[in-house]
Formats: structure tokens, C-alpha cells, sequence
């Protein structure tokens, strides 16, 4: 689990305004990645409805258009084999942005994309003990793959990133047109483009858990977020 930590000691640019397209957030509840092979080994479980069978056509289930979510798998009919994840609703938070101005030649705009990833391992089994699902603890993703894109620019884009940490150092990259980076939360991560000072960007990553889970006392699934920010210029 991370602990909490604040971004008020990250410096953002004095002249900076929070005007702007705010982030913007889509997701799925990906389905497990069994090594049995019946069609009828798992159940799934959503935020509607119990247990039901597990639909093996489907790869994944969208995340609800607003507000809090759910979602679980177990063994079909074996509670301790179970896991539940529940999505608080406030995931595009994660991501604070602050511009540069509120009339930039070019707009950046930030997306975030999660995917929730549940894998059986082959021993799963039944087990007699059960303590039910009660039990909620954070699913920890400390770090965050970021890139940042030209989408629709009719001209090169000349970018110079600048990632601070929480403990105030800094790392920079640059790239035309596309910068790719993986960062440890929290941080804050700016974005300057040569000759379009007015269309630069501040996205402050903070270190909230949007995610929780809670497992059964059997052989449950293990469950892993996957984040990813996009910072794109010109998006349509």
C-alpha cells in the first residue's frame, strides 16, 4: 500500500492558470487470464447483479459512464476463491492540470486509460475456511506511463518534458512529435513546446487510490492496475 503523500512541495510556474479541458477518463474490467480451460470455470460480478456465469466471448466489460464501479471473479460457485475490486469514480483526479493559458495557440488535452487485470494462478482450489469480503485495501500502482503526442497538429512538434519528483528532483526529456516515460507517483510533469509557449502544460500526478480490492481466503485471483496518461495536442 502507498502512503499518502502531498504535492504541495512541487513548484508549479507562477504564471500558470487552470483554465482548460479538464482530464477525461475511460476504463475497462478485464477479464481473467485462466489456465483451465472449461468454459464454465469462472463467474463474474458487477456493481448490478451477482454472481453469473462468465460469458467466454467477452474480453472485457467498459467501466460505468460516471460515478463508482465494481467488478469481481471467482471460481464458479467458490466464494473463497473470490476478488472484488471497487472503483471510488474519481480516477481522472489523479491528474491535476494547470495551463499555461487560457488562449493557447495549440490545446493539450489529458486522457486516462486504466485497465483492470485479474489472473487465476493453476492451483486454484476450494478451500472449507471463508471470511468473506469485508476486508478493502488500496491496489497500489505506484508508477505511471506517460506519453505525450502530437495528434493533429498540421506542423512538428518540438517537445521538452520535465518531470519533478516528489523529493525535488527533476528529469528531462525531448522529442518531435512523440515523448514517451514512465513516472513514479506522485510528480508533477510539465510540458513546454518550442514556440508555443501559451499551449504548455502542467499534469500534477498525485498518489490517490482510486482502487480498492478485497480477496477471498482461497486461491484468488491477483489483481493489477494498469494507469496510463496521454497529453496530446490537437485532438481533433
Amino acid at each position: 500500500m502507498l502512503a499518502a503523500i502531498l504535492l504541495a512541495s512541487l513548484a508549479v510556474a507562477a504564471s500558470a492558470t487552470p483554465f482548460g479541458p479538464t482530464p477525461s477518463i475511460t476504463g475497462s474490467w478485464n477479464a481473467p487470464s485462466p489456465t483451465e480451460t472449461s468454459t464454465d470455470t469462472y463467474e463474474v460480478h458487477t456493481k448490478d447483479a451477482n454472481w453469473a456465469t462468465f460469458e467466454t466471448w467477452r474480453s472485457s466489460w467498459d467501466f460505468a459512464d460516471s460515478g463508482a464501479d465494481e467488478f469481481g471473479y471467482r471460481l464458479k460457485g467458490q466464494d473463497d476463491t473470490a476478488a472484488i475490486v471497487k472503483y471510488d469514480g474519481a480516477g481522472a483526479n489523479i491528474v491535476n492540470v494547470t495551463y499555461n493559458s487560457d488562449n493557447p495557440d495549440i490545446q493539450g488535452t489529458v486522457s486516462v486509460a486504466v485497465q483492470v487485470n485479474a489472473t487465476f494462478g493453476a492451483s486454484a482450489s476450494k478451500r472449507d475456511s471463508w471470511d468473506g469480503l469485508s476486508n478493502y485495501s488500496p491496489v497500489a500502482f505506484p508508477t505511471v506511463p506517460v506519453s505525450v503526442v502530437n495528434i493533429m497538429c498540421a506542423d512538428d512538434l518540438n517537445f521538452t518534458v520535465i518531470v519533478t519528483n516528489a523529493d525535488g528532483t527533476t528529469q528531462t526529456s525531448t522529442g518531435t512529435d512523440g515523448v514517451e516515460l514512465s513516472v513514479t507517483r506522485p510528480a508533477n510533469v510539465t510540458v513546454n513546446v518550442a514556440g508555443h509557449e501559451a499551449g504548455g502544460l502542467t499534469a500534477s500526478i498525485n498518489s490517490a487510490e482510486p482502487f480498492t480490492a478485497a480477496f477471498g481466503s482461497g486461491a484468488a485471483p491477483e489483481i493489477a492496475v494498469i494507469y496510463g496518461v496521454q497529453i496530446g495536442f490537437c485532438p481533433d
